[in-house]
């Protein structure tokens, strides 16, 4: 990721961008909450998570300056998963919803990244060779939010480890169909 794609983004913002972040923040925090229903106790591992899709279309058709909403709708939306679940203190919840959020945004930006740096063609779904280095793409984005996520959880004591497979699993599954 170029050293000046945060710095770059932040500049450039007009008041269209601060709207579709806006917007952004709550269509994922909304999507997040119902899909977080489905979740295993504790972990906010999902078999089938909506937002990493529409995380990825965002960002994608709307440009990456709406990172920011992906990263404030993933945060609120664990924040009020755990907080309604009582799963710790305050500034543990904070802390883990933003390093779980860390790991949504990042597996969009860099799903965006692999889209442009290997599809070159507006719409990939119409050539084949392109249909599946869209998958591959998707298939490996979608590794970097599974493999943050149950691990921040394992590391702070949520989780163990026979349990982090499985959730490794559900969360990367989750995020794929998404």
């Amino acid at each position: 990721m170029p050293h000046n794609f945060f710095h770059r983004t932040w500049r450039t913002l007009t008041s269209n961008h601060w709207l579709q972040i806006t917007a952004v923040t709550y269509i994922y925090f909304i999507v997040a909450r119902f899909s977080l229903l489905l979740a295993f106790e504790n972990t906010n591992a999902t078999p089938l998570w909506p937002p990493s899709g529409l995380a990825f279309a965002f960002i994608l058709l709307l440009g990456r300056h709406i990172w920011p909403g992906i990263f404030l709708g993933a945060f609120l939306a664990n924040v009020t998963a755990y907080t309604v679940n009582q799963l710790a203190s305050p500034l543990e919840i904070g802390i883990l919803s933003s390093l779980i959020a860390f790991g949504n945004t990042l597996e969009a930006v860099a799903g965006y990244f692999l889209f442009k740096k290997f599809i070159k063609k507006p719409d990939p779904l119409h050539h084949p060779q392109d249909v599946f280095i869209f998958l591959a793409i998707t298939f490996s984005a979608c590794l970097i939010s599974a493999v943050n996520g149950p691990t921040w959880l394992y590391l702070l004591g949520y989780v163990n480890w026979d349990l982090y497979k499985t959730i490794f699993v559900t969360w990367w599954i989750g995020d794929v169909t998404g």
